[in-house]
C-alpha cells in the first residue's frame, strides 16, 4: 500500500455527499472485542471480533444485513488474542462472496512461528489462527485482499473526500517496540518452557478523530494494550494532534482489556474532553465476574465519564451505569 493509499484510501463511491458524521458500534459479544465503525461515503471499519457462538455469530450478521453493509474497507486485527479473532473466518468467508468485498486486512506483522509461540498453550487458538491465516493467504493469492502491517503507519486513513475531516490514527505500538516485545517474549521459552506469554502488549491503538465545522470528537480504541502501550499511545497521539490541528483529549474511550485493573492508568481518565457534555467510557465486557474491574469503573465514573457496558453488573449506587450496543 503506498502512503497516498494509506492516507486516502481509493473508493469509486461519493467522497462528500453527507456530513463528516461516523457511527461506533460496539457490538456485544461476550469477553471480547467486535467493534464496528460506519465512516463518511458509507465506508465500514471491523476492529476484531469475537463470534464464538451462534447467537453472536447471528447478531453480527443480522446487524450486517440490516445496515446493508457489503464491503469493508478495512479490517483491524489487533492481536491475536483468541477473543479478538474468533469468528474472524466466518466474516472472511462472507464478505468475499456474493458480490461483496474487502480492501485490506491490517495487523501488526506478527510471523506464525511468533504468534505459535505466542500461542502455544492455547491449541483452540492456534488452531483458528492458523486456519484464519491459511484463508488470508488464499484471498491474498486470489487478489481479494490486500495484507498490509500498519506498525510504523504515520499518515492516518481518511475516506476520500474528507482528508481534512475525518482521520484514522494507528497510534501503538511502533514496529521496533512491538519486534523488541515479541523477541523478549520468546527469549521467556528458552528459560522456561512453561513461561506464560500475552500478546496484549502488542496490541494496535488507534484513535478516531472527527473535525466538522465546530464540532469534533475524538475516540480512542485501545484494544488490550498496556499500561506502558497507554501511556506511548498518549504521547504519540499527542503529536499528531499537533500534526494535524486536533483537540488532544478524549470524548469516547473504549476502555482496554475488558476493564481490567491490568491496563488501568489514570492518564486515560485524564485524557477527557472537559467541555463535552456526553464523554463516554465504553467497556466490552462478558459474564466473567472479574471483569471489569469495579474499580476501574469507579476510576471513571469519579472523573464523570458515562461507563457504558456491553454487559449488567450489580455494583453499587454510585455506579450509575448501564449497556449498550451502540455509542
Amino acid at each position: 500500500m503506498s502512503s497516498e493509499d494509506t492516507a486516502r484510501p481509493p473508493s469509486d463511491r461519493p467522497g462528500n455527499s453527507e456530513e463528516p458524521r461516523v457511527e461506533i458500534h460496539l457490538l456485544a459479544c461476550g469477553h471480547g472485542d467486535t467493534i464496528l465503525l460506519r465512516l463518511p461515503g458509507d465506508r465500514w471499519i471491523l476492529v476484531d471480533c469475537h463470534l464464538r457462538d451462534l447467537r453472536t455469530r447471528h447478531h453480527f450478521f443480522d446487524f450486517v444485513r440490516s445496515r446493508g453493509i457489503d464491503r469493508l474497507d478495512f479490517i483491524f486485527q489487533t492481536h491475536p488474542d483468541f477473543d479478538h479473532f474468533c469468528g474472524m473466518g466466518q466474516v472472511l468467508d462472507h464478505f468475499t462472496s456474493e458480490g461483496r468485498s474487502v480492501r485490506y486486512w491490517c495487523d501488526g506483522g506478527l510471523g506464525a512461528d511468533q504468534v505459535r509461540d505466542l500461542l502455544w498453550e492455547e491449541e483452540l487458538s492456534e488452531r483458528e489462527y492458523a486456519k484464519l491465516h491459511r484463508r488470508l493467504d488464499e484471498l491474498s493469492h486470489d487478489d481479494l485482499i490486500e495484507i498490509v502491517a500498519v506498525n510504523d503507519w504515520t499518515k492516518p486513513i481518511s475516506p476520500s473526500g474528507y482528508s481534512d475531516s475525518v482521520h484514522l490514527f494507528v497510534v501503538a505500538p511502533p514496529a521496533t517496540l512491538a519486534r523488541k516485545i515479541t523477541r523478549r517474549d520468546i527469549g521467556k521459552l528458552g528459560i522456561d518452557a512453561k513461561a506464560k506469554l500475552e500478546s496484549n502488549a502488542l496490541s494496535l491503538v488507534m484513535v478516531l478523530s472527527t473535525a466538522a465545522g465546530d464540532v469534533d470528537c475524538n475516540m480512542l480504541l485501545s484494544a488490550d494494550g498496556s499500561v506502558d502501550e497507554m501511556l506511548w499511545a498518549l504521547e504519540t497521539w499527542h503529536r499528531r494532534a499537533e500534526e494535524y490541528h486536533r483537540v488532544k483529549s478524549f470524548d469516547v474511550i473504549k476502555v482496554p482489556h475488558h476493564g481490567s485493573m491490568k491496563s488501568h492508568t489514570p492518564a486515560l481518565c485524564d485524557a477527557k474532553r472537559k467541555e463535552s457534555t456526553a464523554r463516554i467510557a465504553a467497556i466490552s465486557a462478558g459474564t466473567r465476574r472479574a471483569l471489569p474491574d469495579k474499580e476501574v469503573i469507579r476510576a471513571y465514573l469519579n472523573e464523570e465519564w458515562l461507563v457504558l457496558l456491553t454487559t449488567t453488573r450489580t455494583t453499587s449506587r454510585r455506579a450509575n451505569y448501564g449497556s449498550s450496543e451502540k455509542i
